[in-house]
Formats: structure tokens, C-alpha cells, sequence
């Protein structure tokens, strides 16, 4: 009976430690996509003397971005969809998606990119937002 016992602790905190890894692993995701997502942003900005888009539009519209297949080949890592308003979109919290990264510019000198674990909350590490910019 005690071995059971035992056995059934160490199960349940084995699933709670596999649970996490996997909200990590989820999270690690979204990052490694908003540090691509910055990538294509500061590009335009060069590309466009200095000035950062004012919308995700403005980059898909770009022709010097037209083929970036980093932004057209960007998955959700939680729906595995790809895309605008699937993987990425403008900071718009009343359409948010699970694991989806937003891009807010307030003006053309500033830009702020912010990702979304599984429950559309904002990626906090060590207690902090994790929020890529330029400022």
C-alpha cells in the first residue's frame, strides 16, 4: 500500500514537471518568433531610412520584403497556423490568438513587439514582461 502511495506521488509530480516543460518549450517558441518578427522589422527600417512601419500591413506590403520567408513562413507554435493574424498581427487585444506575437508602433521611430503564451496572456519572465524593441 505504501509503495502505491509513493508510486502515485512521484506520477503526479512527474505529469505537473511535464506540463511545465512543455509551457516553456511553448514560450521559448513564440520568443525565437518575435526575435525573427524584429529581424524583418529593423530591415524595413532600413530599407525605409530609418522609419518603422506603422502596422504589420506595411511590412507584407513592402517590396523589398515581398519574399521574406520569414515573415510569410511564420508559425503559431501552438495552432501551427502561419501567417497575418495566425502567427503575428498588429497589438489588438480583443482578437488575440494562443502563442501569436503583435507589433505595436506608436510612431514611425519607435516599435514594440510583444508574444502570448497559451492563455493570451503576455510572456513574463522572471516576473518581467518580455518585450523586444527599439527604445
Amino acid at each position: 500500500m505504501t509503495v502505491v502511495v509513493i508510486m502515485g506521488i512521484l506520477v503526479s509530480i512527474g505529469v505537473v514537471q511535464l506540463i511545465h516543460a512543455k509551457d516553456r518549450a511553448t514560450n521559448a517558441s513564440v520568443q525565437a518568433n518575435m526575435h525573427a518578427f524584429q529581424n524583418v522589422v529593423e530591415l524595413y527600417a532600413v530599407d525605409g531610412g530609418g522609419l518603422y512601419p506603422l502596422s504589420v500591413n506595411n511590412l507584407l506590403n513592402s517590396p523589398e520584403l515581398a519574399s521574406s520567408s520569414v515573415l510569410y513562413g511564420m508559425k503559431n507554435p501552438i495552432t501551427n497556423r502561419v501567417g497575418l493574424n495566425q502567427a503575428y498581427q498588429d497589438e489588438d487585444t480583443s482578437i488575440l490568438q494562443k502563442g501569436i506575437i503583435t507589433l505595436d508602433t506608436s510612431n514611425l521611430s519607435q516599435y514594440y513587439i510583444y508574444g502570448y503564451n497559451g492563455k493570451k496572456e503576455r510572456i513574463v519572465i522572471k516576473g518581467q514582461e518580455f518585450i523586444l524593441s527599439n527604445g
